[in-house]
């Protein structure tokens, strides 16, 4: 990472700009950061986040992030969307699933990519500690199996955000278990809907 002096002659960091993949509802602020100075801002097009995270076998391997200090390891985990991706910081020991899976409809573009990103990261999970997995939105109820209409502003009774490394393990288990032919497809703590 770059490094300057700040006003006070103090190291800065440069601001990097990084997205978990190229949806409107993660990306819709970019502009604001476009052109700031000491703002490194990725286009999360699949080339762009390739490169910069230097992720050359795409979607295979993965990379370091170097914070300063603190690394964070980058996973590629295409499926819902192509350069999508996943972040663990193994410091904190969460893992930053996004919109591949959290409390809610995990929606698929490419089933067989996807499936693929669920074998990966379960095994991943199998590997390292994982203290919470973390994706980007609640749509599921407390009550088990009960998902809240889409585009819901009042969520009174929302599951609780984190997830478990063992949720990671079911999802891959239902991945598995469709195969071939993927369906809409209910769990306990998230729904799965192949498009």
């Amino acid at each position: 990472m770059k490094q300057w002096q700040n006003d006070n002659g103090h190291p800065a960091l440069q601001l990097i700009v990084a997205h978990s993949h190229n949806h409107g509802d993660h990306v819709a602020g970019d502009a604001q950061f476009a052109g700031q100075p000491d703002t490194l801002l990725i286009r999360p097009a699949l080339e762009d986040v390739k490169t910069f995270f230097h992720l050359p076998n795409w979607p295979d391997g993965s990379a370091e992030l170097d914070l300063g200090g603190r690394v964070l390891t980058i996973l590629p985990l295409p499926g819902h969307e192509p350069s999508h991706l996943a972040m663990y910081d193994a410091e904190t020991r969460i893992l930053l699933t996004s919109d591949t899976l959290y409390p809610g409809l995990l929606t698929v573009r490419d089933w067989p990519a996807y499936r693929k990103s669920a074998a990966r990261l379960a095994q991943f999970t199998a590997a390292h500690p994982v203290s919470f997995v973390l994706g980007s939105h609640i749509e599921m109820k407390k009550t088990p199996r009960q998902m809240y209409p889409l585009g819901t502003t009042f969520q009174p009774d929302e599951h609780a955000l984190p997830l478990f490394a063992e949720h990671v393990q079911a999802w891959h288990n239902a991945c598995e278990a469709m195969g071939d032919h993927p369906h809409h497809d209910v769990h306990d703590e998230f729904i799965i809907e192949p498009l």
